[in-house]
This record gives C-alpha cells, structure tokens and sequence, in this order.
C-alpha cells in the first residue's frame, strides 16, 4: 500500500487484513498527520502470520522494527507506478494484495483469497472495487441493501473490476503515473488470470466533496503528463476530457480531449456519451443525435447512450418515445434513478398521475434524501385528492431541509427544490384547513 496523510482510515485497513497475511508493506509518500503515528504502534503489537500463506498487502507509511510490517518512506514523483513499484520490490512472500488506506476486504472475503491462491494456477486475479456513494447519477451505480454492515451511511455503490492479487513476479509492474494499472504487465507476460467475486470495500467519498474534487484536479495535471508519454493510448485523453468536464466545468477543453480520443480509437464507448453530453449542453441536438446513433451502430451503447437519447426525445416532446428508451436504461440498470425521475416527469406532462406516483415511490426506495421526488409525491397527491398523502411528504421534506447533519453526511444539497420551510409550512396548514372544516 502506499499512502500519504490516511490517519482518517490507516488503522482500519490494516486490522481488516493483519491476522491473514504473511508481511505488511507500507509506503508512506511524506504523510504530515499522524498516519506513520498510527501505523507504528500497530507495528509494535503482534500481526499474526499463519492464515494466507504466501500472501503480501502493499500498503502505509513509516519504519518500524517488526518483522511482518514493514514501513518505507518514498520520495513522491508524481508518479503513481513508480510508487507502487517501489512498494512491490520489498515484498518476500509469493502473492500480492493490494490496498488502498480507505478500502478494506471483509472477513469471509480474505478466506476466499486464501483458496484461491493455494489451488489456483492463475497468475491473477481481478477484484471488484466496490465505491460506496450516494451519486445514484453515476453509471452502474446500485442500490445497497439497508442492512449492508459495509455501507457505512451510504445507500449505493458502483463495482469495477480492479487487479489487486497477483503473483509476486519481478516481471510484473504497474504502468501509467495515474490510474495505475498492473494488468498489462501481467498480460504482456502472456500469463492467465480472471475475474473474481472478491469485495474491496472502498470508502473515497466519506473524505467529502472538497477531497474528491481536489484529488481529480491533482490528477488532472498527471493525465496530461500521460498523454504526452502515451501519445497512441486514448484513455488518458478521454480521462482528461472526464476532468475537464467534471470538475473544471470546462466543456470546451473537455470537447478537444474526447475528440482526440476517438482520433486514437474510434470504438473508445466512454468518450461518444460525454460528446454527446457536450453536444446537448450546447444546444447542438442534431449532433448530439448523430454521435450517440454512431455509437449505437458500432455496438458500444451502454445505459448512458439510451439515457442521453432519452433526454433529447424528451426536450423534443416525443414522449412515448423518450420513455421507451428510459426503460431501455432500466432494463441495464434497474438503479437508474434519473430514468424513473425521467419517466414520472413525462407521466406528470401526460396527465398519468397515478402512475407518475408509483415511479417516484420506486425514486424514493432508491434515493430517500433526493428533496425534488418528495415534492413531486407531495403534489401529485394534492391533485388527486389525497392531503393526507401530500401532508406526510411535505413534513419528510421538512424534515430533510431541516437535518444540517445529513446534508454533510450525504454531501450533496438537500434545499435543491428551490423551495424554503415556511412554503411547505403553509401547504400543510392549507390541506390540514381543508380536511378538517
């Protein structure tokens, strides 16, 4: 692993992993807050080293004298391989474990990689990174069962396949200063390797917006760096042109690194949905149109290309059409909870209120804090007859405006109704008025 200023969640990953695992191998980068602190009087107790055989966990900061954990201090390059790399030449044992300070793997998890590792010839394997995060927006972002023990507060997660265990190979390296990745070196080596159901618990945004932000801004600089080392790969454009559009709200700078992307590789899928992104922000419908139709053609629609479509049929008012392909997204990803918003907005315009209730209640289940959803339920009961119904959503968005607590949990603007308290007071005093003269 290696790390700079985790104190937040240094301790927890290692305990999650410490009593499975042969050696810890921690890299600090120049952490300033008490993260070698923490890891070092970890250090100084007992890490047990029986139950994965052969196993290693790349991980934090400081030097230490015991023997299965080991803390290195590293010069930062601004260069993420390199880092990492430096981390893999001062493992002894025959596996590899990669972590990050704000991941952990569960329990009955380490014990599927013990199997794993002691009955397979596979020279890797890929595991699934489970981000928790309340964006319901995010492509492939699911919904978590309320009783998950890992979601720590969050409601949903989005999975990608990620190689972090892989045989301790001096031939195998991580490539790429950012978004580091070792599965080309083990491809390249011809060796096998498959995917796994093996969880990596990883909790990015419990850090908050501003981190997440500043942490992509940082990254941004590393990308164009990349994209003038790999000059012939397209995804360090296309992740530049995700910057540039996300968090730089720069569209015309992320337009020029999604275009070039398509110049490298024209089947590069990612980079068709935000052009067309672009496209429709500024007012180019035809073309926004014509990007995601060649996408289609070229069998690379996702989700996000039938949602887009969905949204420019629906500014055209051809809603029939437009909820055909909302449920073209709903059939890929049943969590999509824009595409239900979508749907109940264009019931609303089609005089189908009932209906339009039963989506937005499958919205809520989704997402219990989005504010609009709730003042769409109150409504639409008030239009047909129901201020019971209507009373109890307009106290719920009461209730949400009025939990500061939650809205830092929860990072996102739970007022985004444009709505304030004394309107919803005043709705409520109207309907109770009404039902009890």
């Amino acid at each position: 692993m290696i790390v700079k200023n985790e104190e937040q969640f240094i301790e927890t990953c290692i305990n999650s992993v410490k009593d499975v695992v042969d050696e810890i191998i921690l890299v600090d980068t120049g952490s300033t807050d008490k993260t070698i602190e923490i890891a070092s009087a970890i250090a100084s107790s007992s890490i047990t080293s029986s139950s994965i055989a052969s196993s290693s966990i790349a991980s934090s900061p400081f030097v230490s004298s015991n023997q299965n954990l080991k803390i290195f201090n590293y010069e930062w390059a601004d260069d993420f391989s390199a880092a990492r790399n430096f981390s893999l030449s001062k493992v002894t044992s025959d596996w590899i474990l990669v972590l990050d300070a704000d991941e952990i793997i569960a329990e009955e998890d380490l014990k599927k990689i013990k199997y794993m590792i002691q009955t397979t010839a596979l020279s890797g394997f890929q595991l699934l990174q489970r981000t928790y995060t309340n964006d319901s927006e995010q492509t492939l972002w699911q919904k978590t069962s309320p009783d998950n023990p890992f979601a720590h507060g969050f409601f949903g997660f989005v999975d990608i396949p990620i190689t972090r265990l892989f045989k301790n190979n001096p031939l195998f390296k991580f490539t790429g200063r950012v978004h580091e990745d070792i599965t080309p070196s083990i491809k390249a080596q011809k060796q096998p390797m498959v995917k796994s159901p093996v969880v990596i618990h990883h909790y990015q945004y419990s850090r908050g917006k501003d981190f997440v932000r500043d942490k992509q801004l940082y990254y941004l600089e590393l990308t164009l760096k990349k994209t003038k080392e790999q000059p012939a790969n397209p995804k360090p454009y296309a992740d530049a042109g995700i910057i540039y559009y996300n968090y730089k709200k720069d569209p015309e700078k992320a337009l020029f690194y999604f275009q070039k992307a398509l110049e490298i590789d024209s089947t590069y899928k990612q980079a068709y949905n935000y052009l067309a992104k672009i496209f429709m922000q500024q007012g180019k419908k035809n073309q926004a149109i014509e990007i995601l139709n060649k996408s289609i053609n070229l069998r690379l629609e996702d989700e996000t290309t039938y949602f887009n479509l969905g949204v420019i049929y629906m500014q055209d008012d051809k809603l029939e059409d437009a909820v055909g392909l909302f449920n073209k997204v709903l059939a890929i990803n049943p969590n999509k909870l824009a595409a239900y918003y979508n749907i109940g907005l264009i019931l609303i315009k089609l005089n189908k209120f009932s209906q339009a209730i039963e989506v937005f209640k499958k919205a809520v289940s989704m997402d219990p804090h989005d504010t609009r959803v709730y003042l769409h339920l109150a409504k639409l009961h008030e239009k047909i007859s129901e201020p019971k119904k209507a009373i109890r959503y307009y106290k719920q968005l009461i209730n949400l405006q009025s939990n500061k607590d939650n809205q830092q949990k929860y990072h996102q603007n739970i007022t985004n109704t444009k709505h304030n308290q004394q309107e919803f007071l005043d709705k409520i005093y109207q309907l109770e008025n009404k039902l009890y003269k």
